[in-house]
This record gives C-alpha cells, structure tokens and sequence, in this order.
C-alpha cells in the first residue's frame, strides 16, 4: 500500500484578503473555529489536571494541538480551493462580459459585437416572460470613471474584471452583463421594479466604490415594452447624468 498523498496548499495574505473580502461566512467560520481551538487548547492547559495527572494533561494537548491544526489547515484549504474556483467563474464572467467584435465600442444597435447582439435577445426573452407573467423588468445602464486618471486601456481592463468578480458574487441579481463600450455596461434586473432597482443600483455603487459611478435606468412596461426602447432610454439616462458631471 502506498504513502497516503497530500496536495500542498499555499495560502498567501492576498488570497486570505479575497477570502475574507468575497466569503465572510465561510471566512467567519473559520476565524470561529480557530480562536475556540486556541481557547479550548488554553483552557485544558490551565484546568486540565483537575482531572488528570500532569503526564496525561501534556498527552492530550499534544493530540488537541495535532487534531486543530490539521483541522484549521483542511478549513483554509478547502476556502482557498473555493476562492480559486470563483476566480475562474469570475475570468469566465469577464469573457462572456465582453464583446468579440473588434470595435469594442459599437452600441446594441449597431448590432456588430456578438455579445451586445445576445444582451438584445435575453432582454426579448425576460421582456416575454413579463408579458406571460405579468412582471416588471428593470435595465440598467452604467459608466464608470476613475477619479482624477483618464480613460485608458489598462483602467478598463481592471474595471472590466471589477465588474465580473461583483456579477460573480451575486449571479441571480445582476443578469446579463454586457461591455458596450469602454467603461460602458449594461445589465438586467428581473422582477425588479424601480424602487427595488434603484436599491440595487445603490448596492453596486457602493461595491464599486473605487470608481465614479454614473447609472441609468428603464423598467418594463412602465418606460417602454421593447428592447430597443428600454436599451436607448437607459443609456441615454446614464450619458446626460455623465456628461452634467463632467
């Protein structure tokens, strides 16, 4: 029989950051189980020979220590293992996100980038499914700029992940993600109406909050009960809030 095989996990101050940034719960439980692990390992240190002799008091401190290490070690690990998958979800976000054509800024009605041209056959899908169901549909409109640095690629790249890593983390709320343009994005709320989505929309400034972020916004039927109309209302919304603060 062979030696039993174990996968080396290397855990860096980045990535516990992520952790803690991006899976508090699960982070939480992991703080919990290490401070009551050092708590129990200090109190049978203090109060263990109550009930056995000095000898068998170091004994069973030794094995304590042995089983929480192993134990914090596998916690963390499995943490880092599910962080890293969710960095990959996000690169896969980030690549669905962004259009293929090769003018990055061509608007939906254009219709030359491929991803802009799926973003108008979701919004004709959820616009269907509210007329079948009698829901609302909110779209949202957003421009992001990074305070007191001009527009530049390497900006828009970083901005692009931002912007995946948060629909990542809340995949149900945000549908749909879409560059349009540099520092331009579209994105879908469904059942959402505009109460809720300007709770949503707050939300999303808040989580991007290294950027100047500008946002409009149209609601099925209330705005307009076709693609074109919402996508046209929405982003026009969010241009003339953007060019009345530059």
């Amino acid at each position: 029989m062979g030696k039993p095989h174990f996968t080396a996990v290397r855990v860096t101050l980045s990535q516990l950051a992520a952790l803690f940034s991006h899976a508090p719960a699960q982070t939480g439980v992991l703080v919990t189980v290490a401070l009551s692990g050092l708590a129990s390992i200090a109190l049978w240190g203090l109060y263990g020979d109550l009930l056995l002799p000095n000898l068998g008091v170091v004994a069973v401190i030794e094995v304590l220590i042995v089983c929480y290490g192993g134990f914090v070690a596998a916690l963390t690990a499995s943490l880092v293992r599910s962080q890293d998958r969710w960095q990959v979800e996000s690169t896969l976000t980030l690549r669905d996100m962004l259009s293929g054509g090769s003018n990055v800024a061509a608007s939906v009605q254009a219709g030359s980038p491929f991803h802009a041209g799926q973003l108008r056959l979701r919004l004709e899908e959820e616009i269907a499914k509210c007329k079948e169901y009698a829901t609302l549909l909110t779209v949202v409109a957003m421009r992001l700029e990074l305070p007191g640095e001009a527009p530049s690629r390497a900006g828009f790249t970083q901005a692009n992940f931002d912007v995946a890593q948060l629909v990542t983390s809340h995949r149900g709320a945000l549908v749909c993600p879409t560059a349009l343009g540099m520092f331009e994005y579209v994105f879908l709320l469904p059942n959402c109406e505009r109460r809720s989505a300007r709770a949503m929309i707050m939300f999303v400034a808040s989580a991007m909050k290294r950027y100047r972020c500008f946002f409009g916004r149209a609601v099925f039927p209330d705005d307009g009960e076709d693609a074109d109309t919402l996508l046209r209302l929405a982003t026009e919304e969010c241009g003339m809030l953007h060019n009345s603060a530059a």
